[in-house]
């Protein structure tokens, strides 16, 4: 692979919109207390921490590693209360994690290294493992090799090297971040010399552990007998007393492990051995022989705990349990065979039952059967509990709540049951948590027209299957919406100042104000003039509150009114002497701000039924607003006041009551200061201006504590629409303080480690908002929007939220089609082969011990044996309901799916690209291109339209006038088409190694549908289609094509499976007359066409990388820069040498980018989650394109420039001295481009991941990080600047 050092205008920034929700390991434990019942989740590159509690699931702590999990277990050394964590991470380290309660955060107790040169890594990946006695911990990670990490055991004394004395261990002499402590070692403690086993075998499937402890001279080890044997007549054999009491001495004192291993026959054993400290090596243990005669697809080993022992086998046809003291052998046989996918232990006092898993989402209840003197295990049964999300990981936690961690679907918390339910299941389900994982694929589009990209996408899989909507803002649930002409503002009134919901709501207009009533039912009532006391009715409110001592304040453009709640009864009245107009007013529970005329301020306190005038001052310049709220959301009174001002845009801050200036601060530029507000977040106190032209003022307040000066701090500004801003302060649900800004992009500002967050509101627009606190809906909002006044309630506050719409089918693909305004997505549903019952179920006997005399008997919901149907579905682009689908034939799956136009037709397409997947077939020989339209035809008759699945319960509904996919062309191609692409109408087609260009001949007129135009069989019959695609011209030259993408309508990106990125151009045709010409081959060395006058359409390469990249993702961002992903988790960027000497460098696709990213990418598409405002001043970032993971994450890509990237790597590489990586994981070793060739420090690519950690470090450690006082480069900037800069690059997501 060819890297290119050559520098550019434009650099890249990268980070995490969205983290990766995948839950691979769920562990319980006592983690952070001895009281505490904790739940550790392992979410690929971070732990999530909570607390089991009576109410559900606590958070207890986030934690991001730098590493990607591989494996994680818990374990108790003897001499503390609380577990440790012991992680492996895919990059070959290990770390034993403790958490501290008094800093709530981790401490790293050990760390080391894994890797092996010259290792091949182990087929079925990393696999940690810890001995139950805490006598060492072991990790398989690479073929044919077991790392032994000793544990600090009165056994093991004597080969200890090292310890920390706290559980812990001293740190690997190869890891620079170490720092031993050499003190007296405590059991458990972890050694700092781990070594490596060789093993004989070379293909392990499962490897544990089992309950063997020590050997003491006081108990009496047991003495070999009769070898284990299986019986051949029964389906369950148990062999008894295969030891006696007497002494065994070659009972192992070593910890011992079990294994499943394949050899070379595919023949799979099971095996003991003893882990030999003092030789370094596995000792095959005698009267622990190697067990032949077990399940051929055994794949899981479950140890058993004392006093049984022993370890149960589980193969997808057979579950065996062994015990070799005393020797015993339990096989139950299992029809329909299952795979199980994983398993926990109930624990506790119960230490032989075990909760399993299969990979179609059912639970089952597995128990061990001991005889009537307990002493060993005579048959197991199982039972199926119910079915929940496909699981990649169970704990049982407590009280017979278990959560189940999910890949393929949502992770559950589940509530097991005594007795069956109306469903005939022994579970229920309490919480449901959302996984996105894995995003197969996506799209970004704006749904709601207001100008901000939504992502789209298929995740999940199987019947976890789903579309989810996501998007960055905060959701309003309309609870209702009445439309009112004129409305200019509301406010929300309480019965009494006490109480906690609000009763009343004023509605102003321009020359009147209505009241409405609010029922405890949610019902609201206008209320005539006669029943609203002395509110002034008869003019426009300009602010309407509940002040102290149970009394109402209202203002108007005439008056001041004070009256009391209870009759409405004014008790003090002001209005100008002069009669002069209030044109501005705000207040608090106990004070008035008025701005009277133009210029003057008046200040009022409220007393009890009486106003008193404070003060009085005349500002230099025409008032444009004010406002007199507290600092703190339960103040009462507030300390200074905040005027606008015409003129000199500024805004100046006053003391009470006084109303003398301690602060200004000139805004700039023409724009009026529409609305000022004071608020104070997470104990700072700032002041906000927003213009008329949608943009917001933020400053800090600094006072001294021994002066009453007032200083206006770092100053910022930001673009939050194009219209006017209305600021109102509100409580969330949670009772956090927020501020509303209304405009025609409305945005919640908060707070957030104390920094300053913006997110977006899903509504086009909103005028004016007040709290509206009623009994029916609490912290509820209304808001005006136009002539429309709507009541809701807000989602909860964070930068991203998800809607989610079921489908249960497994989706690899979606596209969007604006002019039908619908998605089409390409799924695929399992069903039964054979053997199901009339209702669809399949059974499953089980046959256990010989001295069983009945057979237990189990209704399956899913048979194992299962067939593959593929579909393309229509789905409503706002309800996402299933609307038309299409049925593809047998063995046919769909691989691509693209909507575009033809040159010929206005109208929208859906191209579908398929192969046939044939058992005798190696590689896919055939496939076809389908060419449908979404329209509405008169009839539909179903024969094409079968549904299958959850989604087929809707085709019953389906009337004549719904849209139907009406298919319009095919064409078979020989080989799989795996992705598709439009180009100047032209439809692009990666056909194995081959991209082929086809053109359209058609008309729409003479369309049927898709329905009219199969056989029987679902084979299209060509004859009777519309249209068809002709092929105009071809590019040869790759292994296999899987992705395409296309920049300009000119320049193609090709992404190979082998040979990395190429960059294609589209030459149109200068050959006149021409229509329909023969194929041209562009490949190297083929031949020109002949007798042809002009040059026909053609591909040309016009630059490659020849190194050799597995490419999982490709995105051309302009005719020079590609961005893609590869196999190993990597992210590239691509670059043609425009400015390259020689032809052959001109032609070259230099890697000028690197970074490892942790995650498995599916896909990268143009796109932001933020609004594109078109501010004039020039952006730190310009975000570009969005990307989506296997695990459940979602990316931004931005562009940098040059000077930015300057400033920013230096302090990126001066913040890794400052800050303390969990496990002593570097951050420098995660984001190094690595792969089985080639390792490389990241080039040209920021990581916004650390980068935006400095928005939470104090200002005088972010300095010496500038001053470079601990190495590195010193930057020239100050500290204001490069936070103001971090600040910014953190609302690209």
């Amino acid at each position: 692979m060819a890297f290119s050092a050559k520098n550019t205008q434009e650099y890249f920034y990268t980070v995490t919109a969205y983290k990766a929700t995948s839950t691979y390991y769920a562990l319980k434990g006592n983690f952070t207390g001895p009281s505490h019942l904790n739940l550790i989740l392992g979410k690929s590159s971070h732990i999530e921490i909570l607390k089991v509690t009576t109410s559900g699931l606590e958070p207890v702590l986030d934690v991001d590693l730098y590493a990607r999990i591989a494996h994680m277990e818990l374990y108790r050394p003897p001499n503390l209360s609380i577990d440790i964590l012991f992680v492996t991470t895919v990059k070959h380290r290990y770390c034993a994690l403790s958490y501290d309660p008094e800093k709530n955060e981790i401490k790293t107790e050990a760390s080391g290294d894994l890797r092996e040169r010259g290792g091949t890594i182990a087929q079925g990946g990393q696999v940690a493992i810890v001995d139950p006695y805490c006598r060492a911990a072991a990790v398989h990670a690479y073929q044919g090799l077991l790392r032994v990490i000793p544990m600090y055991h009165p056994r093991n004394a004597i080969w200890f090297k090292g310890g920390t004395g706290n559980g812990g261990a001293v740190p690997d002499r190869k890891m620079k971040s170490a720092v031993s402590r050499p003190v007296q070692p405590a059991l458990g403690d972890l050694s700092s010399d781990s070594f490596t086993i060789r093993m004989d075998d070379l293909l392990v499937h499962a490897i544990v552990f089992l309950d063997t402890p020590p050997a003491t001279p006081d108990v009496p080890k047991p003495t070999p007998s009769t070898p284990v044997k299986r019986s051949s007549s029964s389906s369950a054999s148990i062999v008894p007393n295969m030891f006696s009491s007497s002494t065994n001495p070659n009972f192992p004192t070593f910890p011992t492990i079990a294994i499943i291993s394949e050899d070379v026959n595919m023949s799979r054993k099971l095996k003991i051995y003893s882990v030999d400290f003092e030789a370094k090596e596995l000792r095959s243990v005698k009267d622990m022989e190697t067990l032949t005669d077990i399940d051929k697809t055994a794949h899981t080993l479950i140890p058993v705990q004392q006093p049984w022992g022993g370890v149960i086998i589980i193969g997808e046809e057979s579950f065996t349990y062994v015990c070799y003291s005393p020797k015993v052998c339990v096989t139950v046989d299992i029809v329909p065979p299952k795979l199980i996918k994983c398993w926990c232990p109930i624990g506790g006092e119960d230490r032989k039952r075990f909760l399993l898993a299969d990979v179609y989402g059912r639970l089952f209840l597995l128990f061990l059967v001991s005889d009537a003197d307990g002493e060993q295990i005579v048959d197991m049964k199982l039972e199926q509990l119910g079915e929940t999300s496909l699981a990649s990981a169970i704990a049982y936690l407590d009280n017979g709540y278990v959560f189940i961690g999910s890949h393929f679907g949502d992770s559950q918390l589940v509530k097991l049951l005594e007795e069956q339910n109306a469903l005939g299941a022994y579970l229920k389900i309490v919480d449901t948590y959302n996984n996105l994982a894995p995003i197969r694929d996506f799209r970004v589009v704006d749904l709601e027209k207001q100008g901000q990209g939504q992502i789209v996408a298929v995740c999940g899989g199987f019947k976890g299957g789903s579309v989810r909507v996501i998007r960055n803002g905060i959701g309003i649930n309309e609870i209702a919406e009445l439309e009112v002409h004129g409305l200019k503002n509301v406010f929300s009134l309480r019965q009494n100042y006490g109480d906690i919901f609000d009763s009343l709501l004023i509605m102003s207009f321009v020359r009147e104000t209505r009241t409405f009533l609010t029922t405890g039912e949610g019902e609201m009532i206008e209320l005539e003039s006669d029943n609203v006391g002395s509110l002034a009715t008869s003019e426009q409110t300009l602010f309407c509150a509940n002040a102290i001592n149970d009394q109402i304040v209202q203002v108007t453009e005439s008056q001041l009114l004070l009256m009391d709640c209870e009759g409405k009864v004014v008790t003090a009245r002001w209005a100008s002497e002069d009669g002069k107009r209030i044109s501005h007013a705000a207040g608090s529970p106990t004070q008035v701000l008025l701005a009277v005329g133009r210029q003057e301020v008046y200040y009022f306190e409220i007393g009890s039924q009486n106003l008193n005038l404070v003060g009085k001052t005349t500002m230099e310049h025409d008032i444009s607003c004010v406002d007199i709220t507290p600092w703190e959301a339960d103040g009462e009174r507030a300390s200074h006041v905040l005027v606008g001002l015409w003129t000199d845009i500024s805004i100046r801050l006053l003391a009470i009551p006084t109303l003398e200036q301690v602060a200004k601060e000139n805004l700039g530029g023409e724009i009026l200061c529409r609305s000022v507000l004071t608020t104070a977040f997470e104990g700072i106190r700032y002041v906000f201006a927003a213009l008329a032209d949608g943009h917001l003022f933020s400053f800090v307040v600094n006072t001294s504590p021994s002066s009453s000066k007032v200083e206006l701090t770092s100053k910022k500004r930001v673009s939050l629409g194009s219209q006017p801003i209305n600021l109102r302060r509100f409580r969330s649900n949670d009772g956090k303080t927020n501020v509303f800004a209304s405009s025609d992009r409305p945005t919640v500002i908060y707070s957030s480690n104390q920094k300053l967050l913006f997110s977006n509101v899903n509504m086009k627009e909103a005028t004016t908002m007040t709290p509206y606190n009623i009994e029916a809906t609490p912290h509820s909002l209304a808001l005006v929007s136009g002539d429309t006044l709507r009541i809701g309630t807000m989602d909860q506050i964070q930068k991203l939220h998800v809607r989610t719409f079921p489908i249960g089918e497994d989706i690899n693909r979606i596209a969007y089609q604006e002019s039908t305004s619908t998605f089409a997505i390409l799924s695929t549903t399992m069903r039964p082969e054979s053997g199901e019952n009339e209702d669809g179920t399949a059974e499953m006997s089980w046959t256990s011990s010989v001295s069983r005399t009945s057979a237990l008997r189990v209704t399956s919901v899913v048979a194992e044996e299962m067939e593959e149907q593929c579909f393309l579905r229509v789905l409503d682009g706002q309800t996402f309901e299933v609307i038309s689908t299409f049925k593809l034939d047998t063995n046919e799956k769909a691989l691509a799916l693209e909507s575009m136009t033809f040159p010929s037709s206005t109208q929208e397409y859906y191209v579908v690209g398929t192969a046939y997947i044939l058992p005798e077939e190696d590689d896919p020989r055939s496939g076809r291109v389908l060419v449908f339209e979404v329209g509405r035809p008169n009839s539909f008759d179903g024969a094409n339209g079968e549904a299958g699945g959850m989604a087929g319960a809707l085709a019953d509904a389906w009337s004549a006038t719904r849209p139907k996919l009406t298919l319009l062309a095919e064409r078979k191609v020989e080989g799989a088409v795996f992705a598709i692409a439009s180009l100047k109408g032209r439809l692009i087609a990666a056909v194995n190694s081959k991209i082929q260009v086809y053109g359209w001949e058609g008309s729409d007129a003479t369309a049927q549908t898709s329905s009219s135009a199969t056989t029987a069989t679902g084979a299209t019959a060509l004859a009777s289609l519309p249209a068809k695609l002709v092929p105009i011209c071809a590019h040869h030259g790759n292994v296999v094509v899987i992705l395409l993408s296309v920049y300009d309508d000119k320049y193609i990106a090709v992404g190979d499976m082998l040979k990395s990125v190429t960059i294609l151009e589209h030459i149109p045709a200068t050959m006149p007359n021409f229509h329909d010409p023969p194929m041209l081959d562009t490949s190297p060395g083929a031949a020109p066409p002949a007798s042809r006058t002009g040059t026909p359409e053609h591909l040309v390469e016009v630059a490659r990388d020849f190194g050799t990249v597995w490419t999982t993702s490709v995105h051309a961002l302009d005719d020079t820069t590609v961005v893609g992903t590869d196999d190993s988790d990597n992210m590239l960027i691509w670059r043609r040498r425009v400015q390259g000497q020689t032809e052959d460098e001109r032609r070259t696709l230099s890697v000028f980018g690197v970074m490892h990213l942790g995650h498995s990418v599916n896909r990268i598409r143009s796109g932001s989650l933020v609004m594109q405002l078109g501010d004039t001043e020039e952006p730190v970032a310009k975000p570009k394109m969005l990307f989506c993971t296997v695990e459940g994450m979602i990316g931004v890509i931005a562009t940098v420039s040059a000077e930015v990237f300057g400033i920013l790597s230096k302090v990126e590489e001066n913040m890794t001295k400052y800050t303390f990586p969990v496990g002593n994981l570097e951050h420098f070793s995660y984001r190094t481009y690595e792969t089985d060739r080639i390792v490389r420090d990241r080039t040209a690519i920021l990581d916004g991941d650390l980068l935006e950690q400095l928005l939470d470090m104090p200002k005088q450690v972010v300095q010496a990080i500038l001053n470079a006082e601990k190495g590195g480069l010193a930057v020239d900037c100050t500290v204001e600047d490069v936070l103001s800069m971090v600040e910014e690059l953190s609302r690209i997501h």
